[in-house]
């Protein structure tokens, strides 16, 4: 699929808002990214609004990107779920509404059919794992 320049440009500039301090080069298609490392969980922000971006994904914003940064922590599992309970205040029910809505954008998906017990999008994991936990400076990406 051939794009335009300026459509290459759009693209970019949505990426640059989720990467403020992004610096591209173009080499044959590919663009280096380069960013200050910035705590965990504004890295693992920055790591699932890409990864929003790149799949095509509905916007995560607010309560479900924060509940998605726990999960992405501390995996899918009770005591997560109890400290994010805790840590943000909320029902039991809400939560539930933010993981229907998590499974219904592909982020997270029910295990053996059952809606109470959920996993990662291993893609994401692996996307978080590449993106955040390698502690190089940078990562090369290609946009086709």
């Amino acid at each position: 699929m051939n794009v335009s320049i300026e459509e290459l440009e759009s693209s970019l500039d949505v990426v640059g808002e989720v990467f403020i301090d992004i610096k591209e080069a173009c080499i044959e298609g590919y663009f280096k990214i380069e960013t200050a490392r910035l705590v965990e969980v504004k890295e693992i922000q920055r790591c699932i609004k890409l990864f929003v971006i790149l799949k095509d994904l509905d916007k995560l914003t607010g309560r479900k990107l924060e509940v998605l940064v726990y999960y992405l922590l501390y995996g899918y599992n009770k005591k997560t779920k109890q400290t994010i309970l805790k840590q943000m205040g909320i029902t039991d029910s809400n939560l539930n509404n933010i993981n229907c809505a998590l499974r219904s954008i592909g982020v997270i998906h029910s295990v053996n059919y059952n809606q109470a017990d959920n996993e990662v999008d291993i893609e994401l994991l692996k996307f978080k794992e590449f993106i955040v936990d390698n502690k190089g400076k940078y990562i090369l990406t290609k946009i086709e």
